[in-house]
């Protein structure tokens, strides 16, 4: 979504598990594979697992079973200095009816650069909390995203629930047009349930000279419902609602030199290819 930034992030991919009656299996909701442009890209859609009878005829999308939903996605980005991101999302995930596990999250950590090389970015994972305290998660990297999976396979959870997930990012930021930018696909679109009560939070540590946000399906050059800065300096942005395989772009510019902005990280893309 929005006008092209300093490089291209891979479309974000919408995975479910199943629970088959004894034993787990993995099946891929389909794909809609895409280049999103972005500074740093996070925006891989979280889903979870779903208990269903054994035998059972594939699941229908998650949008069409009754009130799953995420009623509230709450995303604060904080710039440093270093030009390191930290990011922490707190997500309240409505599973209606249906018994889960937890979720999952990808993030896409490649994106092509030239010919020659793709650009990516290194992802340290922090912390994942949930409501109902410290949650067993897992960290992984597969085809060119760190996944995040969360949840307790010993139990499943059903109707609301909050989780936190904290972690930072190096080689995010560009310069672009003689600026410090960070373009953040904040909010996926390869969601298939609505999302309500979007808000993103962006922190830097000087003053911000511009902000700017698109919302809506791939490509869209729709602006998002706000996007202003605070009396704190801080860009936020809100957006009251997307439907499904909608997202959400937002775009910070600083003043060039406020922050360390390193040489983009890149590796050769057969090797991207091979690892």
């Amino acid at each position: 979504m929005g006008s092209p930034g300093a490089f291209l992030i891979l479309a974000s991919r919408a995975r479910e598990w199943l629970v088959m009656g004894h034993g787990t299996g993995e099946s891929t909701v389909a794909e809609r594979p895409a280049a999103i442009a972005a500074g740093l890209a996070a925006r891989s859609a979280v889903v979870a697992t779903a208990a269903v009878p054994a035998l059972a005829a594939p699941p229908r999308p998650a949008a069409a079973r009754g009130a799953e939903q995420i009623s509230r996605y709450f995303v604060r980005i904080a710039i440093r200095r270093d030009g390191s991101v930290l990011v922490t999302e707190q997500i309240l995930y409505d599973f209606g009816g249906d018994r889960r596990h937890g979720i999952l999250r990808d993030i896409p950590v490649l994106s092509p650069y030239s010919l020659r090389y793709n650009r990516y970015l290194r992802v340290a994972v922090r912390s994942v909390t949930s409501d109902t305290g410290d949650v067993p998660y897992s960290v992984s990297t597969t085809g060119g995203s760190v996944v995040i999976k969360a949840g307790d396979p010993h139990r499943v959870v059903t109707g609301m629930h909050e989780y936190w997930l904290d972690y930072l990012v190096r080689g995010g930021m560009s310069i672009v047009g003689g600026r410090d930018e960070l373009r953040w696909n904040a909010i996926g679109d390869q969601w298939a349930i609505p999302i309500s009560n979007v808000r993103v939070v962006v922190i830097s540590p000087t003053t911000t000279v511009g902000v700017n946000c698109w919302a809506g399906i791939h490509g869209s050059t729709t602006r998002c419902g706000l996007a202003t800065t605070s009396a704190a300096g801080s860009a936020v942005f809100v957006q009251r609602r997307l439907s499904p395989y909608e997202g959400l772009t937002v775009a910070v510019d600083l003043p060039q030199g406020s922050v360390n902005v390193p040489p983009p990280l890149l590796r050769e893309r057969w090797r991207s290819i091979r690892s």
